[in-house]
């Protein structure tokens, strides 16, 4: 992590001040199209001088034994390198050298690989130090660079969606569902074959006996021809078992093609027709701008490369997850009708999605489709894609299903304007004006379901939290991750209505990690505010690694003073987690809660008639205090009940502002003389919560927790919760 403010404290972080740039390297563009004029050349010496295929295969085995999308840290070359070393490759016309590459040229290859990327980015001509100037670079920077690789079981939920709506429109089956399940399928096959191979070769790195070393060897021949005709060079009578381990050992560098290598004879006919509509051959490329494969690699839609033997190789094998809704155009039929039947049906796939994704997330949760509603003002009526309701919080998805053009990809200014502008400013204005109706209109509100026209229950008696986002089918990463990009360009204000946007596959990727409702709700409403605590640069993965970390818990004195660099900052997400079914349950992820008060979130959240309509609101506000201080609140119940005072403590409590919105609880400590006295408990509980909030602008949500001096119950004798707001009078003038 890097560039954060030295008050700002992130619970299970590392913070610097320190730029993460290195300073030591020249902002000079032409500095930089030397060194990738260089490193280019050096990677088609190579290219040309050697066997490409066995050098590519040795070098998707390193990214795959690295981590692959799951890597975490540095890595030695990263995917997008890869990714160009292919497109190269079927740049490359003419018969292949035979040449094995040598460990230290694999080395030098790789160093070169990273550099050209990097060397690319940076000889790109700055306009200049405005917004858009940075935004057109950091737009260069994350098509590159970033890839978010969907869950291999979302991205089949996904395409099944979309494929079903398509097949309806066009009248016509295109089995992509079962062309990407063999897709993906293949790729599982390479991970096995890499798995076999290590395992062979660390027999050969272990072996005691020259029978193994031989033995092991010959494998590596039976799979690799080229490590056969080496292999077959050597009179092994002449070297001793140490050399001839040692040589079987560097054997195995060379070996790897077969790994990421397809026989006809091995594939059924829908695969054969998958892979050839997925293939490039050598030569293919040869007459293409080259600059052009590192913002529209060829790769992307193509990522196999058809042998002259008629099999199929590929390197790059996360791409069916990285790039799936390339494949799926690719698959398809390249005519108007298809192109406008397959936008209508992501646009319809993704409201069904969204809302799926919800109610499996939330069981809980009422959640309505296509919510339309008349402004009494001037008749004019509008919908909502999704509508969540979750007690007193009540959650509005705003689908947009608009394809990012290539060249707002590419850092065109207009471009990316008028996509931001679409894809992730107008569902803020949307559901703005839901929310603005909602508290104009309270209880006379009224929201139907577009087809049967059925009310939406929402009980508008009492105030709700409203939480906003836009969900994409295709995101832009950190430039769509919060608001400051749009202020910087203008395209709002500072005071303009914001909506979170998430792309469908990080909203899946949120409801898999978090597999508890009361965690996926709570993510989601202090994902809404984050950027009041936060100026922050990073992704989705980012946040909710975060969150798991320490439950959006950031401490500090003006923690907004400086912008937040998030620096490998993901690991968490790249953790396998396998969500359980039932979602209806109060496990805590991310929040650190003390036991007292992990317990009191269990009772609230089992039920009781009185506090059902409050459950979430008191869940949502105990989770949102820092764990320290809920400790502390711990620590000091302990000793009121072990005689350290009397209901003179009372009052004690904790507060948390989260923009303009405070939380707070308190201990209402009551013994046998209050107990006595007080008719009212549920009013003097009132009254302390009143007294907590009277000094706050905005609304402030109360949890008053009531304890007995001399109960033997280990949660809590009481708890009440109320919804504060000031009148325009600036005192409290209503509690709810």
């Amino acid at each position: 992590m890097g560039k954060s403010n030295s008050n700002l404290y992130l619970h299970g972080y590392e913070t610097s001040d320190q730029p993460i740039e290195k300073a030591s390297e020249p902002d000079d563009p032409q500095h930089w199209i030397g060194v990738f004029e260089n490193a280019a050349l050096d990677l088609e010496t190579n290219l040309r001088i050697h066997d490409p295929f066995c050098l590519l295969a040795r070098t998707a085995s390193l990214c795959n034994v690295e981590g692959g999308v799951n890597a975490q840290g540095p890595q030695t070359i990263p995917l997008p390198a890869l990714e160009v070393l292919q497109a190269m490759l079927i740049r490359k016309a003419g018969e292949n050298a035979k040449l094995p590459v040598s460990w230290g040229n694999f080395k030098r290859l790789w160093k070169a690989s990273d550099k050209l990327l990097d060397a690319f980015i940076r000889k790109q001509p700055r306009t200049g130090n405005d917004a858009l100037s940075d935004l057109a670079h950091r737009s260069r920077v994350q098509t590159v660079h970033y890839r978010f690789n969907f869950d291999r079981d979302a991205v089949l939920v996904v395409v099944r969606k979309i494929t079903a709506r398509l097949d309806q429109k066009t009248q016509s089956k295109h089995d992509l569902e079962n062309r990407l399940f063999s897709l993906l399928a293949l790729m599982d096959l390479t991970v096995q074959r890499l798995q076999e191979f290590y395992r062979n070769v660390l027999e050969i790195y272990e072996a005691k006996e020259r029978t193994a070393i031989v033995a092991g060897a010959n494998y590596l021949c039976g799979k690799s021809p080229l490590a056969k005709r080496i292999w077959q060079r050597l009179n092994q009578s002449e070297v001793d078992d140490k050399t001839l381990q040692f040589l079987a050992c560097q054997l195995s560098e060379v070996s790897h093609e077969w790994i990421y290598t397809f026989a006809p004879s091995d594939l059924s006919e829908l695969d054969r027709d998958t892979l050839s509509k997925l293939s490039a051959k050598l030569g293919d490329e040869a007459d293409g701008e080259f600059e052009h494969i590192f913002m529209n690699n060829p790769v992307w839609t193509k990522p196999f490369i058809e042998k002259e033997d008629g099999s199929y190789f590929i390197a790059a094998s996360h791409i069916p997850l990285a790039f799936p809704f390339r494949i799926i155009e690719t698959l398809l039929p390249d005519d108007s009708k298809t192109r406008d039947a397959l936008s209508d049906a992501r646009a319809e796939a993704l409201e069904e999605l969204i809302t799926e994704t919800v109610q499996t997330a939330m069981p809980s949760a009422k959640v309505y489709r296509s919510v339309i509603w008349t402004d009494p003002k001037d008749g004019k009526g509008y919908e909502h894609d999704v509508v969540a309701v979750l007690g007193n919080q009540v959650l509005i998805f705003e689908a947009k299903s608009g394809k990012i053009k290539e060249p707002a990809r590419r850092g065109g200014i207009p471009s990316l304007k008028s996509t931001l502008k679409d894809l992730f400013v107008e569902p803020a204005e949307q559901s703005q004006r839901l929310q603005e109706y909602l508290n104009q209109y309270g209880i006379n509100a009224k929201l139907r379901q577009k087809g049967s026209k059925e009310a939406v229950e929402i009980d508008l008696r009492k105030p709700k939290a409203v939480y906003r986002f836009g969900v994409t089918i295709e995101g832009l990463s950190t430039l769509t991750a919060g608001r400051r990009y749009f202020e910087d360009l203008d395209l709002i204000e500072i005071t303009s209505p914001w909506a979170p946007s998430l792309s469908i596959g990080e909203l899946m990727m949120i409801a898999k990690h978090l597999d508890s409702e009361v965690s996926f709700g709570h993510y989601l409403s202090r994902r809404y505010t984050i950027e009041s605590l936060l100026d922050f640069v990073g992704d989705e993965q980012d946040l909710l690694s975060m969150y798991l970390t320490n439950g959006f818990c950031v401490l500090g004195d003006d923690p907004r003073k400086n912008t937040l660099v998030l620096v490998n900052a993901d690991d968490m997400v790249r953790k396998p987690k396998t969500p359980v079914e039932d979602r209806r349950n109060c496990d805590v992820v991310g929040v650190e809660l003390a036991p007292r008060w992990k317990a009191i979130a269990r009772e609230v959240y089992g039920g009781h008639p009185i506090i059902d309509r409050h459950k979430f609101d008191i869940l949502f506000t105990v989770l949102n205090m820092p764990p320290p201080m809920l400790m502390q609140l711990q620590r000091r119940i302990g000793r009121w009940k072990s005689g350290g005072g009397g209901s003179s403590k009372s009052g004690e409590h904790a507060k948390y502002i989260v923009a303009d919105r405070q939380f707070a609880v308190i201990l209402n400590y009551m013994d046998k003389r209050q107990l006595r006295t007080t008719q009212d408990i549920t009013g003097w509980c009132r009254t302390m919560a009143m007294s907590v909030a009277d000094d706050f602008e905005g609304t402030t949500d109360c949890v008053v927790v009531t304890l007995f001096k001399h109960s033997s119950t280990r949660t809590y004798d009481g708890i009440s919760f109320f919804r504060l707001k000031p009148s325009s009078a600036g005192k409290l003038g209503a509690t709810f």
